[in-house]
């Protein structure tokens, strides 16, 4: 039991355990176990008991639960091997105690594994890694200056030393010691391990730190220089700094090699030693000691000087022990005497500084003497000259040797002066001086110090009379010789200017100012004459240039003249050019065509053709160049083209064709064409086309007439009409809602079939899903085959009811659904009114003409529809109503009017009391609801691409009327606007 419960442990936890038996006083039992890498006992395993030469001394076996045993054994040094019949073998080293010897329990893993060689003792402690008869226990360091030497006691199974320098292996061998030169300053630590037979090592030994010490400083060299001396030696190896003795005391510690011992007493002996400090801080033995004196004491000079007119003299005392005198300028030495005085022969005005020192008989000079300062005084400037000018006298002298600048005085009289100016330079103007005054001036020197000169000779002279200036001429230089600026031509403004004056006018500025300053009317920069003298006439010439936007007219302008002396001219002077524009182009899309890979002249639904469209001038002048531009959209697209291309020059009449390739996935759809001339000038034409119709080929393209102004490309044929086909593509609108109503035909056949009425709704449905974006959803009804034929009065009511109608619902629907917000809601009806009793009913399909209560009142669609523009989602609701009436005439001369709408409402009516909507038949539409599309297909935009609804109604205001006066027969028919919001956007082709 208790060999199983120590093979259970063993499997638990440990590959390898030693076991203490029983103690015997003398011979020791080694036994143990032995198993394989599954945990089974490895039987007829043979055990050898080897001694430290591997001879023989036992040989056993284990027995079937693999143990064995080894009786009588003595505690000494042993190896013991076990080996299997495979030839697997593992060794051990069994070392002896000093005391207490036990027996020795193993038990052991034999396998393929390459097992190290444990080590074991003979009693209960645990095997390990190293061998403890290989341990060294302490190692012997001897340090001398740049050299070490190292020894260890002999170990007798150690076969190899190794020996380790700061972790690195510096030595493997056999012998038991280790010397080497190490440099001074630099810690080293060894540590040593020893290994013996079968791999067997010792634990390494505790690391042991030395360094070496410097050697003393050798060969100093002392100089002794006045009450100071210096040392310097070699540099030492290894030494960071050095440790400097004065007559046994330290009196620094510096890392130079030199070393200077100042404010010593003079004449007086010096003893010094040096030590050399390394690294770690270690100090060396003293150097030999050395001695030194220092000099006498030389006194420093005391300088002063004497005045002199020409040059600068230097005086000092004499000194004793001094050999010569070194004399320095401004920092600088300039000589060397045995004197006690010199002279500097030097310009006067300029301040210099000088210092003296004495030089001894070892040639070293004393510190420099006191800082003197002298100079030679300036003269008076001589050959003052006074010339007289407009409110101004120049002085003119010659220059001062050493002077900074000049300081001018007025004189007064015999005693008296008073202060003008002052001058770097010889010149001075004495400015703002009144005409013809007589004056005197004389003139001081001023050196770099501020010391002043006496009084220049006076000069005096009088003040001349001011110049006068007048136009006496101007003429226009053009290159056309018209005496006209055309835009594009340079010239020049000549001007003959007079001076009358009696005095000469220097910088003479002249300037052309516009009354109107013109930006392509371009004016040169200021003519300026240096000199213009008295009696004098000089021409001055100023760039005029037109530009290539300049129009015909004339401007006006005023020359100004200025000079130095502030004179001007005494009255302005006047002109005018007159300027012509060039004669514009006037580019326009002449005529386009299309083809196709096919060889026919049709657009199919989804394939590339070519679009040729015909650019030409019908405008008298010239454009250098002309830049096309396609504006595409959703409709369709141009592969392969960058929606821009720039032309070359057009003279008047001259056309080129450019080639576009169009793919659409419309039935109908625009091309927006953008032209810009050289001028800047933009012109927007907009090309309809459609899907499956014929057109013209790129060799049946037409030219147009000079100054031609419409143009029709390709006239309606019989039973087209333009609105119809030319449906705009705008933007998908998610905000807005449209309501299309009308009837054509009226269950009570009493009511006559009003024309056109299905067509007026189809369109306006094609426009609103088109141009303005809207799906099915957003059109109520939402499918063209609902309502057939039109409403009913009661679906007039399900439709407008604020409650519970559908409109409303519609709109709630979609800000729940959709998230749609600020709504905008459009209402077109098409159909028969009626006035009864002053108040206009709408007809719907199934009213009866005798019975007015079957009809439905505007009043309450309006009143409906306000109560419906509380809501906050709503934006805007626009009602275009088309209404024929039956009896106009009994609305004539009625105030009434619709009640006031809310600022959300707009209505626009076909026609104004005592007015009904009529039938254009050429265009089969009403007169209101043609002008209403053709309106929204392009004609009321301004340009931008918006269409308002005040542009809108400014259109069909002017449309309807002028489409009636060519209808024989027609009547009376002016539209109306009821409500506040004139620009609200309608319609956005952007």
């Amino acid at each position: 039991m208790y060999y199983r419960s120590l093979y259970r442990n063993y499997l638990k936890h440990l590959s390898l355990l030693v076991f203490v038996g029983f103690v015997f006083p003398q011979k020791i039992i080694i036994s143990g176990e032995i198993f394989n890498k599954d945990k089974k006992p490895i039987k007829k395993a043979r055990i050898l008991l080897l001694n430290l030469k591997d001879e023989i001394l036992i040989e056993n076996y284990t027995n079937r639960k693999g143990r064995f045993e080894l009786e009588n054994i003595d505690p000494k040094f042993y190896y013991l091997t076990a080996e299997n019949d495979k030839g697997y073998k593992r060794r051990i080293k069994i070392n002896p105690r000093k005391l207490k010897n036990e027996n020795l329990h193993l038990v052991m893993e034999l396998d393929d594994t390459d097992y190290p060689i444990n080590c074991y003792l003979f009693g209960n402690e645990p095997p390990t890694l190293f061998d403890p008869i290989l341990n060294i226990k302490d190692i012997e360091i001897k340090i001398d200056p740049g050299f070490l030497s190292i020894n260890w006691g002999s170990i007798n199974q150690a076969k190899l030393y190794t020996l380790f320098e700061n972790g690195k292996k510096v030595y493997v061998g056999g012998e038991d010691r280790f010397e080497k030169s190490i440099p001074p300053g630099v810690e080293f630590c060894y540590s040593l391990k020893a290994s013996g037979d079968y791999g067997l090592e010792g634990e390494k030994s505790l690391p042991k730190c030395v360094s070496s010490p410097t050697t003393s400083p050798r060969d100093i060299k002392v100089n002794p220089l006045k009450n100071s001396i210096s040392l310097s030696w070699p540099d030492v190896l290894g030494a960071t700094s050095y440790a400097i003795y004065r007559n046994d005391s330290m009196i620094a510690v510096l890392d130079d090699s030199t070393f200077q011992d100042t404010d010593l007493l003079f004449s007086k002996d010096y003893y010094y030693k040096i030590t050399a400090i390394n690294a770690l801080d270690e100090e060396s033995s003293p150097s030999v000691e050395v001695k030194s004196k220092t000099h006498e004491y030389v006194e420093v000079p005391i300088l002063s000087s004497m005045n002199t007119k020409t040059n600068i003299a230097l005086i000092w005392n004499e000194v004793q022990f001094a050999e010569s005198y070194n004399i320095y300028r401004e920092n600088e030495l300039i000589s060397n005497t045995i004197s006690t005085s010199f002279s500097d022969p030097l310009p006067p005005g300029k301040e210099y500084c000088y210092q003296v020192s004495s030089v001894d008989k070892y040639n070293i000079e004393t510190s420099l003497s006191n800082l003197h300062c002298t100079k030679v005084l300036l003269q008076p400037p001589k050959g003052v000259q006074a010339d007289s000018d407009v409110t101004s006298i120049h002085l003119n002298w010659n220059e001062v040797p050493g002077a900074d600048h000049y300081l001018i005085y007025e004189r007064i009289n015999q005693d008296s002066v008073s202060y003008i100016g002052e001058s770097k330079s010889t010149q001075f103007t004495v400015k703002s001086l009144d005409f013809s005054a007589d004056l005197c001036f004389v003139i001081t020197s001023i050196d770099m110090d501020g010391i002043e000169s006496d009084f220049s000779t006076p000069a005096c002279n009088v003040v001349f009379d001011p110049p006068n200036f007048s136009v006496s001429k101007f003429s226009i230089n053009d290159i056309s010789g018209n005496n006209i600026i055309d835009a594009r031509e340079s010239g020049s403004l000549v001007f003959a200017i007079l001076n009358d004056g009696q005095s000469p006018a220097h910088n003479v500025k002249a300037t052309v100012i516009p009354k109107k300053p013109d930006l392509f009317l371009l004016i040169g920069k200021p003519f300026v004459v240096d000199t213009l003298d008295a009696g004098r006439i000089k021409y001055f010439e100023i760039q005029i240039k037109g530009m290539l936007q300049l129009e015909s007219g004339v401007h006006d302008f005023e020359l100004e003249v200025t000079s130095k002396e502030n004179i001007s001219l005494k009255l302005p002077y006047t002109f005018k050019v007159e300027t012509k524009c060039m004669i514009p182009p006037k580019m326009i899309i002449a005529d386009f065509a299309v083809s196709n890979e096919f060889g026919t002249q049709y657009i199919p639904k989804n394939e590339i053709v070519d679009l040729t469209i015909r650019i030409q001038n019908v405008g008298e002048g010239e454009t250098e160049s002309v830049t096309l531009i396609i504006k595409e959209n959703r409709t369709f697209t141009t592969p392969d083209f960058n929606g821009s291309i720039t032309l070359p020059m057009f003279r008047s009449g001259d056309y080129m064709d450019v080639e576009i390739p169009i793919k659409s996935n419309q039935d109908n759809f625009s091309i927006q064409v953008e032209i810009i001339d050289y001028l800047g000038k933009k012109e927007e034409k907009r090309i309809d086309l459609e899907t499956m119709r014929n057109y013209r080929t790129p060799m049946q393209l037409t030219i147009q007439d000079i100054g031609v102004d419409e143009i029709i490309y390709y006239p309606d044929e019989l039973g087209e009409v333009d609105v119809d086909r030319r449906v705009p593509v705008g933007r998908k609108n998610p905000n807005g809602l449209a309501v299309i109503l009308g009837s054509q035909y009226y269950d009570d056949k009493r009511y006559e079939e009003l024309e056109y009425v299905d067509r007026d709704k189809q369109v306006m449905r094609k426009y609103f899903s088109q141009a303005f974006g809207l799906s099915d959803f957003q059109i109520l009804p939402s499918k063209p085959w609902q309502m057939d034929g039109g409403p009913t009065s009661d679906e007039y009511r399900i439709i407008f009811d604020y409650d519970q109608g559908d409109l409303k619902k519609r709109v709630l629907s979609a800000v729940k659904y959709s998230d749609m917000d600020d709504i905008d809601i459009f209402v077109y009806f098409r159909g028969y009114g009626e006035w009864v009793d002053g108040r206009p009913l709408i007809i719907p399909k199934d009213a009866q003409y005798d019975r007015h209560i079957t009809k439905y009142p505007f009043e309450e669609l309006i009143i409906n529809i306000s109560r419906l523009s509380v809501l906050n989602s709503i934006n805007t609701i626009t009602l275009f109503l088309d209404i024929t009436y039956l009896n106009p005439e009994k609305s004539s001369g009625l105030l009434w009017d619709f009640p006031k709408l809310p600022e959300k409402i707009s209505i626009l009516s076909s026609a104004s009391n005592g007015e009904t909507s009529q039938i254009f038949k050429d265009k089969k539409h009403s007169f209101f609801t043609y002008s209403l599309l053709k309106g929204l297909s392009g004609n009321a935009d301004d340009g931008d691409d918006i269409i308002s609804l005040g542009e809108l109604t400014d259109y069909i205001y002017k449309s309807i009327p002028e489409n009636l006066r060519k209808q024989p027969g027609s009547l009376r028919q002016n539209p109306k606007f009821n409500g506040t919001d004139l620009k609200r956007i309608i319609l956005d082709m952007r």
